[in-house]
């Protein structure tokens, strides 16, 4: 497989390390049923495919995205309680962090894709 410097599952420590990236974009999907027909995680897989095209698109105009990992979980505000979702109860908290963590990182901006 082709690296991807763009996304951060599929590159290395360092390409990582000697990118100076601009943003970070994060496709946060949750992990929730959708009826008989869509796997769960249907939400996440959209938002990933659409932040990795994002990104692509834009780093290939000499910008510097880094799209980080989905999280998989999603806001219990929206919990349905069905067997198998994944919802964080301190999704602000979550949040916070990241952020914490990018900031340290040195980037400039954060998107957050919310289920595409």
């Amino acid at each position: 497989m082709a690296q991807r410097s763009y996304i951060l599952a599929d590159t290395t420590w360092a390409t990582i390390r000697d990118t100076d990236y601009d943003v970070a974009v994060l496709p946060w999907g949750s992990t929730e049923a959708h009826n008989y027909h869509l796997p769960y995680a249907t939400d996440t897989i959209q938002c990933a495919h659409i932040a990795a095209e994002s990104a692509r698109r834009v780093w290939a105009e000499r910008e510097w995205p880094r799209v980080t990992d989905d999280t998989g979980v999603g806001d219990p505000a929206e919990a349905s309680a069905e067997k198998g979702e994944a919802y964080l109860e301190r999704v602000t908290d979550a949040i916070a962090d990241l952020l914490h963590d990018l900031a340290a990182a040195d980037l400039d901006d954060l998107y957050v894709d919310p289920d595409a």
